[in-house]
C-alpha cells in the first residue's frame, strides 16, 4: 500500500512501527516520485520554520516571574492569572524539533528492508537456492504477504520478474531489481523468479532462477 503524506513524515521522524517502516522503505526504494514528495514536504517545512524562527521572538522580561508563579500555583492549587505568551513560539519550537529529528535521521542510509521484514512479528525466513548456490532470501509474512530479496542485482538491460506459478499459466507479481514485497498470496502459493527484458514480460521467457512454495 502506497504511504500517504502523514506516513511519509512519520517514517522520516522514525516513529512508524518497524514492519510498516520496512514497507515504506521498499516503496521509496522503487518510487522516485515518492522520494521527491517526501523531500518536497521537508523542504516546505524548513521554509516555514525559517519564518517562525524561535530566536527571533524576544523572551518577555517577566518570564521567570510568571514561571515561578505557575509553580507556586501548582503547589497551592490556586491558578495564576492567565498569561498570553506569543503564539508563534510553541509552533516554532515544535517545528524545530520535528525538523531536527527529520534531518538528522534522513541523511543516514535507509534501513535494510530485508532486516526489517526479518524482524516483523510472525516472519519466517527461507533461503532461496539454485544448484546449491544461495541466490537470496524469502521472508514469509502473516496475512498472505512475502518479501523476496535477491543478493545480486540483475544484469544490464534485464530485470527480475516474480511469478505466482498457479494453474495453467504463471501470473506476474511484478518486476524488481533486488527486493519486492507481494501481498494477497493464497496459502501454499508457488513463487518463481525469471530474468526478463526491462518492464517485464506477459509470460516467462527464460528458465526460472528458482521455484519456491510458501
Amino acid at each position: 500500500m502506497t504511504p500517504d503524506r502523514d506516513e511519509l513524515l512519520a517514517y522520516a521522524l522514525g516513529i512508524l512501527p518497524p514492519a510498516r517502516a520496512a514497507q515504506v522503505e521498499a516503496e521509496l526504494e522503487h518510487d522516485p516520485a515518492l522520494r521527491a514528495e517526501l523531500r518536497a514536504d521537508l523542504d516546505a517545512l524548513a521554509l516555514l520554520l525559517e519564518d517562525l524562527d524561535p530566536h527571533a521572538v524576544p523572551v518577555p522580561a517577566d518570564a521567570e516571574a510568571k514561571l515561578l508563579a505557575r509553580v507556586r500555583a501548582q503547589e497551592t492549587g490556586v491558578s495564576p492569572a492567565p498569561a498570553h505568551p506569543p503564539r508563534r513560539w510553541p509552533v516554532a519550537l515544535a517545528l524545530a524539533a520535528a525538523l531536527a529529528l527529520a534531518f538528522v535521521w534522513l541523511p543516514r542510509p535507509p534501513a535494510d528492508p530485508l532486516e526489517g521484514y526479518r524482524r516483523a512479528p510472525g516472519a519466517v525466513e527461507r533461503p532461496l537456492r539454485a544448484d546449491g548456490e544461495r541466490l537470496g532470501t524469502l521472508v514469509v509474512l502473516p496475512g498472505g504477504r512475502a518479501y523476496v530479496f535477491l543478493e545480486v542485482p540483475p544484469p544490464a538491460e534485464r530485470t527480475y520478474q516474480l511469478w505466482n506459478v498457479a494453474g495453467d499459466a504463471p501470473v506476474s507479481l511484478g518486476v524488481f531489481s533486488q527486493g519486492l514485497l507481494v501481498e494477497n498470496l493464497p496459502p501454499g502459493a508457488v513463487l518463481a523468479v525469471s530474468l526478463e527484458p526491462p518492464g517485464g514480460s506477459p509470460q516467462p521467457t527464460a528458465t526460472p532462477l528458482f521455484v519456491q512454495r510458501l
